[in-house]
């Protein structure tokens, strides 16, 4: 395993990215004679728990969760897969059921990177590598499965999730109650605003006097860990390194927020050089604007940054 996290650091293919989150996360062995069996007792848990909820009259905070859910899926889903979506609607309501975590848009679509990875590696296994450049990985995730895949890949991000869940949890993201705990990404801001000032004062102070303060930009980095505001195959090579990272079965926290100082750091002459007029634009146009090359500079100064700062500024 530690040699597998070693590679992902480096980025993982396509091809395989699924089944390597899975591993790194705990929910697959790493005996490959033993997984097949692992996945068939784990798809039916999940039956079992969707029998027991389907037995059991829908509570009313239950209803309201659901009626969130139906309503904020267009927003959230970056592709409109009718599929992607009824995994995602059936999963979410689940746990739900068997956790009781309130709705939120944004705690709960920081999963989504999981879902995405392993049902674009089921295209790649069904229909073979399609010529389709990486920056437009995302139309993968507009093409069919076979409804014997999207079941098993609906049990499998359930499981996934609550993994995932519980790793974000153990690093302050989640309350105690299971709420997406806002002030934990205040003291993220605040991290990264401390490397920012510390390795380029003069850019922190030129975006002061600009009016724009890291909340404005940083806040849906932090909160969805860049799925709401970069092109995937950007997420999945920083989610590759967040992955390889972590030591609680799902992305580093503490990557994550070196990764956002990394990016701003980045572009630190550019963003100097910007009006109160067009600096608004620039930051926005960030998420689209940061190529796959640039994405390894951006890493390898997160690692930098990471080590000579040490874990006491996270």
């Amino acid at each position: 395993l530690d040699e597998i996290r070693a590679l992902s650091w480096k980025g993982i293919p396509n091809q395989y990215r699924g089944t390597v989150y899975q591993l790194l996360m705990g929910f697959l062995p790493c005996e490959k004679e033993r997984r097949d069996s692992v996945l068939l007792e784990r798809k039916r848990a999940y039956q079992d728990i969707k029998r027991e909820r389907l037995q059991r009259p829908q509570e009313e905070k239950h209803k309201d969760f659901q009626n969130l859910l139906q309503r904020d899926l267009p927003r959230i889903l970056t592709v409109h897969n009718p599929d992607i979506s009824h995994i995602i609607s059936s999963v979410l309501s689940l746990f739900n059921f068997t956790r009781g975590v309130p709705y939120n848009s944004t705690g709960m679509s920081i999963h989504f990177p999981l879902l995405q990875a392993a049902y674009i590696q089921r295209i790649l296994e069904r229909y073979g590598n399609q010529c389709i450049g990486i920056d437009e990985i995302s139309k993968f995730l507009e093409m069919k499965l076979p409804p014997e895949d999207l079941e098993e890949l609906e049990a499998e991000f359930f499981w996934c999730l609550s993994i995932s869940f519980d790793s974000l949890k153990a690093q302050g993201s989640y309350s105690e109650n299971n709420r997406c705990d806002q002030s934990f990404i205040l003291k993220l801001l605040k991290q990264v605003d401390n490397i920012l000032h510390d390795q380029d004062p003069e850019l922190t102070e030129h975006l002061i006097d600009q009016g724009v303060f890291s909340r404005m930009y940083l806040f849906s980095w932090l909160a969805a860990a860049f799925s709401h505001s970069f092109p995937l195959a950007l997420v999945f090579r920083f989610w590759d390194s967040m992955m390889s990272e972590s030591k609680t079965n799902g992305i580093s926290l503490e990557l994550l927020v070196f990764i956002c100082a990394a990016i701003v750091l980045s572009c630190s002459a550019e963003l100097k050089q910007q009006t109160p007029e067009s600096i608004f634009d620039y930051i926005n146009e960030l998420g689209v604007s940061v190529t796959i090359d640039q994405s390894e500079e951006i890493l390898a100064q997160a690692y930098l940054l990471m080590n000579s700062t040490g874990t006491a500024a996270f």
